[in-house]
């Protein structure tokens, strides 16, 4: 009768060694692996770390609220003229700098079970009258090996006295070897918006995209209850009616007190949420959109702000 050998330690992890490099080669040769798409790279930025400043925010609104003393936002960050030639200079137009040169902010974006599934990164680049704005969104961990997915978007315009004005927005998603883009010319000259299909609407100057928009806010006065806006995804132009709260987030960054802005919807529509944070210029410090029903189906969550010498 034959003897078996007596399994050692050195053998049973020879035996392990051999048995995964077996499961990898079968993975790797699956036809549904895919390896995640090569990010688009961003310009270099030299950065600092964020807070920026921290904003002050008007009291709570009163049972019978007087609009002429509730204080306004952006006014609260300006510096008061000292002389009477100090005024005169401050009424003169001037192109306002509310942001840096250039800034970075990176999110992990999460299901809405929580479980993380991509990373977003978004910069802002402003050049003398000129601003660039790029979004990159992909999968990552898990959810890259389910599929790769990448959604770009990028907004571009002039920075005047309203703040950002988009000339053209486009957005590409790229999900398992499928591509879709949108495009939308913000004509000012004309006021018109022009789509991809060849369709075109009117356009009102304070129309923004989905992508400045969430910048947009913080030079708006965000001091009532509500707030109107004019968005376009790059597909339809949509007049938009935001309600205001302020509310303490935990974020990866710590706690962060916010302004919680919602879209008001009908029964049954998706909408969005914007979290912009009070410390941080107003940015864009938590994003989340939510289908008909109500329920989470992404929340991206700021992890670092980083800002180019001022």
């Amino acid at each position: 009768m034959p003897v078996r050998a007596r399994a050692t330690p050195i053998r049973r992890f020879a035996y392990a060694i051999a048995l995964s490099l077996l499961l990898h080669i079968a993975i790797l040769g699956s036809p549904q692996f895919h390896l995640a798409q090569q990010a688009i790279a961003l310009p270099p930025l030299s950065v600092r770390l964020a807070p920026l400043f921290k904003a002050e925010l008007p009291p709570a609104p009163s049972a019978q609220p007087d609009p002429i003393s509730k204080p306004d936002v952006r006014a609260s960050n300006m510096p008061l003229a000292e002389s009477p030639a100090a005024e005169q200079k401050a009424a003169q137009p001037a192109i306002p700098q509310p942001f840096p040169r250039q800034m970075q902010l990176n999110f992990e974006v999460n299901a809405g079970n929580g479980i993380k599934v991509g990373d977003m990164q978004q910069q802002l680049d402003i050049q003398g009258e000129h601003y660039t704005l790029q979004s990159v969104q992909r999968s990552s961990g898990l959810a890259s090996l389910a599929g790769s997915t990448q959604i770009t978007r990028v907004s571009r315009g002039k920075m005047g006295k309203e703040g950002l004005r988009p000339q053209i927005f486009e957005e590409e998603k790229s999900a398992d070897g499928t591509n879709k883009r949108v495009k939308a010319v913000f004509d000012q000259d004309a006021h018109k918006i022009n789509f991809q299909d060849g369709s075109s609407a009117d356009l009102p100057d304070a129309a923004q995209d989905v992508l400045s928009l969430a910048y947009q806010l913080a030079l708006l006065p965000l001091n009532g209850e509500v707030i109107e806006v004019i968005n376009s995804d790059g597909e339809i132009l949509e007049h938009l009616t935001l309600e205001i709260a302020q509310e303490d987030i935990s974020t990866p960054m710590g706690t962060l007190h916010t302004l919680h802005l919602r879209k008001l919807h009908s029964a049954g529509q998706p909408y969005f949420e914007i979290w912009l944070g009070v410390a941080q210029r107003l940015l864009p410090v938590k994003l989340r959109t939510l289908d008909g029903a109500g329920a989470v189906v992404t929340e991206s969550v700021i992890t670092s702000i980083n800002v180019a010498d001022e």
